[in-house]
Parts: C-alpha cells; sequence; structure tokens
C-alpha cells in the first residue's frame, strides 16, 4: 500500500521519532471466531499490525505473515486446508502517523 499526506497538511519540522501504524481488520464481525469475538465488543480485532519507524511520505509498505496478530494467526478450523480464518474477507486498513513514536 502507500500512504500520503494530503497536499497543503503542516508536517512538523522535526520528524526523525516518529512512527507510522498501519493495521488490517476484517470489514464485518460476520465470520470472527467466537473465541477472538468474545472480548472485542462486537468489533474485529486487527489480524495485521505493523509499525514504521521515520516515515517519510508518500511512504509504501507491505503487510506479510511476520505482521500477523495472535487473532490473524488463527487458523480455520471449519476446513481441512491450513488457512486464516480471514483470508476471503475485505480488510480495512487504517493508519496513524504518531509523533512521539509510541
Amino acid at each position: 500500500g502507500k500512504v500520503t499526506i494530503k497536499s497543503g497538511s503542516e508536517i512538523p519540522i522535526d520528524t526523525s521519532i516518529s512512527a507510522l501504524y498501519i493495521t488490517a481488520r476484517p470489514s464485518k464481525p460476520d465470520n470472527v471466531p467466537r473465541a477472538i469475538l468474545d472480548g472485542s465488543n462486537g468489533k474485529p480485532p486487527p489480524v495485521l499490525a505493523a509499525r514504521f519507524p521515520n516515515p517519510v511520505f508518500p511512504f509504501e509498505f507491505e503487510l506479510t505473515e511476520l505482521d500477523l496478530t495472535g487473532e490473524g494467526a488463527s487458523k480455520s478450523a471449519a476446513t481441512s486446508i491450513s488457512s486464516y480464518w480471514w483470508e476471503d474477507q475485505d480488510l480495512i486498513l487504517s493508519g496513524r502517523w504518531d509523533m512521539d513514536g509510541t
């Protein structure tokens, strides 16, 4: 994916300790396994999450299996094929640029 900053946005002079956080979650809670959904108030949990220190915009990124969360790493018990329970679902990506990197 690619993250851009809206034209005309004010960017701080020193961004050396900033970090960009990207998460991906299913768009609907319909197929989230019950054991995962029970503690989430009905909102699908992130299945992928990554932290990118000191990004320069436009910033290109890729989420991989290394970015799986505990919930995202769960395999589907409904099929004989080892696959992630969320693989065939639409995902919502969100990003947060944090100036202090935490």
